[in-house]
């Protein structure tokens, strides 16, 4: 309540100097931008109406001046005091709009887990049901064969390696089905190398002629996991349409690019291109993304699928899928735009709605004691003052501060148009007795 006293009764100063309007411009920004800067400063705009009607009224004895000064003074105090309240309130709305968004955000990103992990639900119960039970039936069957005597020892090898690769497939399922209900990332396990998965698959039987293939270390500077996803990807399918075909990788480092040539002969029908999950589709999709390329082509009669990989910006995490943006993507909402729209219209409507209650004011008040050129040309020195006061308005102008006037001397106004250039000037007609002594035009400036 203190600061709105100080800060009415500073803005009710009369005819104020530069230091007090500066000095009230820092009071009003300073209660504009505090936390309860909107009720101290109305409080205090109510005292400022208040004490300058009663100076008005009471110490000058002169009710006019009140429409004349209230204006300017509700001006100097309420303008800055509104540029500081628009202000907090654009910053408070912008703060509202952030967290409106986050919480967006997180409710987005709250409802994708929800869905992801009942899809995760649903795949590890369909590996766990459909694929394992397949794979466990392959095992079985295949070591059924490998105890038949009557097959020659490099069969029962063969058969023995692809056990092993049917239990190690089993095993890998498990931890895939663990992981995906207990949301863990999925991904082959870290000691697989890029030879290590090419080994394997001479070991299966395939046909595999390699060249130029960097060591390990030089991969990981193009994206070690998805130069493997690549092989593998190629491989495998190489080995589902020509099996019996020898495979050929063959792989050129530039230094800054390495590029990845797959390929194998097809001789036995049309080629049927089937890709999904991790396929050559998504792959290339993946590639694309990080500045590399994937192109997979039919040349006569063989398959080849042509790779480029740039050096990862950030070999860790090169090649990882992509994450889904669960922000809205909006600095603003519309709700938020049209808030801080109706506070700057409802500022500035303020500010025109108190300018023209004071400009309508002070015209009702200055029409009062108008008198006009040709009434006040109609008066000559001399005449009778009961025939002069019949031409005169009943109310004066009061003096201005620190004016004196001649004893019997009255003052009217010339217009009661705050914007006419006559503005401020005054008729004076003065009387000694009964008579007219003294007319005079005083420009406004002289008063």
């Amino acid at each position: 309540m203190l600061s709105a006293v100080g800060f009415g009764i500073l803005g009710a100063v009369p005819e104020p100097d530069l230091t007090t309007v500066l000095l009230l411009g820092i009071v009003a920004v300073t209660i504009g931008i505090w936390s309860r800067g909107v009720r101290v400063g109305l409080w205090g705009l109510v005292v400022l109406v208040f004490a300058s009607a009663a100076r008005a009224l009471w110490v000058d004895g002169y009710w006019i001046y009140l429409p004349e000064e209230l204006p300017s003074a509700l001006l100097r105090a309420g303008l800055p005091w509104l540029a500081a309240v628009a202000l907090r309130q654009y910053i408070s709305l912008g703060r509202q709009a952030d967290q409106e968004r986050e919480m967006k955000r997180r409710e987005r990103a709250a409802e994708l887990e929800r869905r992801f992990a009942a899809e995760r639900l649903h795949l590890a119960q369909s590996l766990h049901d459909d694929l394992g039970h397949s794979l466990s039936l392959v095992a079985l069957t295949v070591g059924r064969l490998e105890l038949d005597s009557s097959l020659p020892d490099s069969s029962r090898v063969a058969l023995s390696n692809a056990r092993q690769q049917v239990a190690q497939a089993v095993e890998r399922l498990g931890d895939s089905v663990v992981s995906l209900r207990a949301g863990k990332p999925l991904g082959p396990p870290d000691i697989e190398t890029v030879e290590t998965l090419i080994r394997r698959a001479r070991d299966a039987g395939a046909h595999l002629d390699v060249t130029r293939l960097p060591e390990e270390s030089r991969l990981n500077m193009f994206g070690r996991d998805l130069v493997r996803r690549v092989v593998r990807e190629s491989i495998t399918n190489a080995t589902r349409y020509a099996p019996s075909e020898t495979i050929t990788v063959h792989a050129t480092d530039t230094g800054d690019q390495l590029s990845l040539c797959v390929s194998n002969q097809v001789r036995h029908g049309p080629l049927t291109m089937s890709t999904s999950g991790t396929g050559l589709a998504e792959l290339a999709q993946t590639l694309a993304a990080v500045g590399g390329d994937l192109d997979v082509t039919r040349e006569t009669d063989r398959f080849v699928v042509t790779a480029t990989f740039p050096v990862a910006a950030d070999p860790a995490v090169f090649g990882d899928e992509k994450q889904e943006d669960v922000g809205d993507g909006k600095p603003r909402s519309r709700s938020t735009r049209q808030a801080r729209i109706r506070l700057v219209v409802a500022t500035v409507a303020a500010i025109v709605i108190g300018l023209a209650v004071g400009e309508a004011a002070l015209h009702f008040q200055k029409k009062r004691t108008v008198l006009t050129a040709e009434d006040f040309a109609s008066i000559s020195i001399g005449d009778a003052r009961e025939d002069v006061l019949l031409q005169l308005p009943g109310h004066e102008l009061p003096p201005s501060r620190g004016e004196t006037r001649q004893p019997g001397c009255h003052f009217y106004a010339v217009t009661a148009d705050s914007f006419n250039y006559a503005a401020g000037d005054a008729h004076m007609v003065c009387f000694d007795g009964d008579a007219v002594t003294k007319l005079e035009y005083i420009k406004g400036k002289h008063r």
